[in-house]
């Protein structure tokens, strides 16, 4: 199940790496590769999440001045002894929702909708849509019921093909829970219901959407939109949970039926993929004609307890190293993964992870944060070495 980003900061610190773009603009431009002992200690950091439970990563780093730096560590399958290697496909859980809004935002700019608009105007069967707009659901402020608790551990995952009727009634058995734009409330129901949004104003499938007007002018050729497409499942890493029972993780049911997970969650990428569009989201030139600028044209501060301090469209705001940082992150059936850009130094990083569960919210939790501080010290230490700031 795809988790509120509270619970997942650790991530957010993981790519805390990011951190040495403080160095300076000048300066980073003048570290176009990372040293050898440089990346040999960020490889030592991704290899210490072994002992913390995690089965296998995979690392993404690049700026638009620093070489590309690849990490690949343990196990894509653990059974099968099959080492984890950077091509490997993950479901990437809520970072669907960076792409949901940029669907959204595309129909916005071709005409097709409008982010004031009641969402009733579109759906008129969401009757309490109403008095609520796209710009709501995008902002986390729609205040209606998150049915995804009721699809989060204990409960047990749906192993039916869910359509955006039974979306909707989820939603509606948890019920409205404040006024329409009165505050903030991570809500993975609200971009289900994006979702449906952008099949009545496109006129195709969601999938269709996304492909035709993102994936496939960017070349995101092993990306997916899980719930409505067929992807290949022997290029995917295994997803792991822990199971408490018999103090051991065990493999997820894959390829599990994704569907619930809609567009809030239900997309499959690599990490070079991820790379791609991050690199898009810096580039005002990329075939997309979107940019991180569009995803940011209305943030909100989070005064919530965790890693989030602000959240645009679609994507969340974090400070590392006293510069705000931006992209987004995913908790899902054994995967866990998170995709961040800062904007001034084009520095940019994607990680992914096979293994999420109870565990992790305990010792595995502070082991990891540890480990990730790990990396981020290294970035920190040669970004500042290098360029002798």
């Amino acid at each position: 199940m795809m988790h509120k980003w509270g619970s997942i900061r650790f991530v957010f610190i993981a790519v805390g790496l990011l951190i040495f773009a403080k160095s300076a603009d000048a300066g980073v431009k003048n570290l176009t590769e990372l040293p050898s002992r440089a990346v040999s200690q960020l490889e030592t950091a991704v290899a210490d999440l072994d002992r913390f439970g995690v089965l296998g990563a995979v690392l993404k780093l690049e700026g638009d001045a620093l070489k590309p730096t690849t990490i690949a560590y343990g196990h894509a399958d653990l059974e099968r002894k099959i080492p984890m290697d950077a091509e490997r496909t993950f479901l990437v859980g809520s970072q669907t929702k960076m792409f949901t809004a940029a669907a959204i935002i595309k129909l916005a700019q071709a005409g097709k909708l409008d982010l004031d608009q009641s969402v009733s105007t579109y759906i008129p069967e969401f009757r309490e849509g109403a008095h609520i707009t796209i710009r709501h659901l995008l902002l986390h402020q729609s205040g209606i019921g998150d049915g995804s608790s009721l699809l989060a551990p204990p409960h047990l995952m749906p192993r039916i093909t869910m359509d955006f009727a039974n979306l909707l009634m989820i939603s509606r058995i948890v019920g409205q829970e404040f006024k329409p734009g009165e505050r903030y409330s991570y809500n993975n129901s609200g971009y289900s219901i994006l979702g449906q949004v952008i099949e009545r104003a496109s006129g195709i499938s969601r999938a269709s959407f996304i492909r035709q007007h993102i994936l496939a002018p960017l070349g995101m050729t092993a990306t997916y939109i899980g719930g409505q497409e067929k992807w290949p499942h022997d290029q995917m890493a295994r997803g792991y949970e822990w199971n408490k029972l018999c103090e051991c993780a065990q493999a997820t049911h894959n390829p599990p039926d994704l569907s619930w997970a809609s567009a809030a969650g239900d997309m499959i990428s690599n990490a070079e993929d991820l790379m791609i569009w991050l690199r898009a989201l810096g580039d005002p030139t990329n075939p997309t004609g979107l940019t991180l600028a569009d995803l940011m044209t209305e943030t909100l501060a989070i005064n919530e307890p965790g890693a989030m301090n602000r959240y645009g469209l679609g994507l969340a705001g974090q400070v590392a190293g006293g510069l705000q940082v931006w992209g987004h992150g995913g908790s899902i059936n054994g995967y866990f993964s998170v995709s961040l850009i800062e904007p001034q130094s084009g520095i940019r990083a994607t990680i992914l992870l096979n293994l999420v569960g109870d565990k992790m919210s305990s010792e595995v939790y502070s082991g990891t944060v540890r480990a990730m501080l790990d990396i981020m010290t290294v970035a920190l230490t040669w970004g500042v070495a290098e360029t002798g700031r």
